[in-house]
């Protein structure tokens, strides 16, 4: 009898467990993805992504069969997909099981083909779900192939022009030797890998404009975390150097960003202009965003900002700032150093400051004293001349003949540091936007006549008319009135 009983009870639970494993079809839609696109955006063409992935989720009660999966594309081969493991061979896989309350992950990649061609070509797809049952469901699939111009070891021995009919992609320093001249088309851009710099020995001009800039960046397109392309992490190229032979440069409406460092000048003759860089960012680096050693420069209506080193570097030279955004916001180490560091000496090398001034422009950051400068303990009679006129100042207020009608960025200001700026900085995804806040110390505080002689127009095109603000962004009423709108109607 209890033998019996045993057997009884055994049967029960099989024909339960039986019960529970049916999977069953359905005439309705029931899957639910974690996101319901993919989108790789633009890559390079000829070149595969990252693998994305994504979640399908089974909320009922039931466990639900999937007779198949198809990957459907407007050209063959643009997109593969594995699901749960098994991959989708000739784009269709068959027989998934997918029990109650469970899951599957499924990863996409993407290769858009190479099409000889300057502008972007669009592919589009579906990862197409059906069911048992007649249901079917789908996941949309996008990507943007970008034809591009493989420089590797190229070194412009002679005057050479680059057009922007399409990108480049930079495999190994591109050097432009002594003598020569690279003129760059206004809306050229550089993708640049991690191995890879610019070093200009002769003479380089990147000319672009407001609507068409110049803009130098690393190669990768995927994120690192989610919300955060590599594109805004630091270190994912080189820089841009100009060793001592170099002379005449010109970057005009130039976009340089991520890199290890920015743009290093080296000692030259300071009889001879190194570089003028105007209405150009400098943005986002492990090491400084500008260095400037016994050179001699100009820099106007340019936003030089975020460094692991310092944002500005001088050493010695002859040096002119003027509406220049200098701000100090680093997000990825404490270590970080000065919005402006300058001397006239490093280590034991001698380097006469002749000139450093700085007009109408913005110095701050996040740290108490963001300015540091410091003249020669050995070598007393060396040049150290620098001045600060209509600025806005984060640094222990003090009085000076080389301080002139200068307000200052401190905690006791009414906003003070990146209070200055607006729209709010977001660290989360790594944006950071320069314009001014209604409320900064930089509104109306420049020298009127300086900003009509030398830039009557900011960075962005903006007029400045009756007041002078400080920095290379006008204060724009009606686009921060625009922004509180937007960010009300997201609420």
């Amino acid at each position: 009898m209890r033998k019996l009983l045993f057997l009884i009870f055994g049967v029960v639970v099989l024909a339960a467990c039986i019960e529970d494993e049916e999977f069953v079809g359905t005439t309705e839609p029931c899957l639910v993805f974690s996101s319901d696109s993919v989108n790789f955006d633009t890559l390079i063409a000829g070149q595969r992504s990252v693998t994305s992935s994504f979640w399908v989720f089974n909320p009922t009660d039931k466990n639900l069969r999937i007779l198949n999966v198809q990957c459907l594309s407007s050209v063959e081969g643009v997109f593969r997909a594995n699901v749960d493991g098994t991959y989708l061979e000739g784009g269709l896989a068959t027989d998934f099981e997918l029990r109650a309350k469970d899951s599957l992950c499924v990863f996409v990649d993407a290769y858009p083909p190479k099409k000889d061609v300057d502008v972007p070509v669009s592919y589009e797809g579906d990862l197409l779900f059906n069911m048992e049952g007649g249901a079917y469901q789908k996941v949309h699939l996008l990507v943007s192939g970008q034809d591009v111009i493989v420089l590797k070891g190229v070194v412009v021995n002679s005057d050479t022009v680059l057009s922007g009919k399409r990108p480049y992609h930079v495999k190994d320093s591109l050097v432009v030797a002594e003598g020569a001249v690279l003129t760059i088309e206004p809306g050229v851009q550089f993708y640049l890998s991690s191995e890879s710099s610019i070093h200009v020995y002769g003479t380089l001009c990147a000319e672009g404009t407001l609507h068409e800039p110049i803009v130098f960046r690393g190669d990768r397109f995927d994120d690192m975390f989610k919300n955060q392309p590599y594109d805004r992490i630091s270190g994912q190229w080189g820089g841009i150097r100009f060793y001592e032979e170099s002379y005449e440069n010109v970057l005009y409406y130039v976009d340089i960003h991520s890199g290890i460092y920015g743009i290093q000048c080296d000692s030259s003759d300071v009889a001879r202009k190194k570089l003028k860089l105007e209405n150009s960012i400098v943005h986002n680096t492990v090491g400084d965003v500008l260095r400037l050693v016994a050179c001699t420069t100009v820099i106007g209506n340019t936003q030089l900002t975020n460094a692991g080193g310092n944002c500005v570097t001088v050493r010695g030279g002859n040096h002119q700032f003027i509406h220049t955004t200098i701000g100090q916001f680093y997000p990825f180490s404490a270590e970080r150093g000065n919005a402006l560091n300058f001397a006239n000496f490093e280590g034991e090398n001698r380097y006469p400051l002749e000139r450093l001034s700085f007009i109408n422009s913005i110095i701050t950051g996040y740290a108490y004293d963001e300015i540091m400068g410091a003249s020669s303990e050995r070598y007393k009679d060396d040049a150290f001349n620098y001045s600060f006129t209509n600025c806005l100042l984060n640094t222990p207020q003090y009085e000076s003949e080389f301080v002139i009608n200068c307000v200052w960025d401190s905690q006791e200001s009414v906003v003070y540091g990146a209070d200055n700026f607006s729209p709010a900085f977001d660290n989360d995804k790594l944006i950071y936007t320069f314009g001014l806040s209604s409320e900064s110390l930089a509104i109306g505080a420049g020298d009127v006549s300086v900003s009509m002689s030398s830039y009557p127009q900011d960075r962005n095109g903006v007029a400045r008319n009756g007041e002078s603000d400080l920095g290379c962004y006008e204060f724009v009423e009606k686009l921060e009135d625009l922004d509180k709108e937007d960010n009300a109607d997201n609420i």
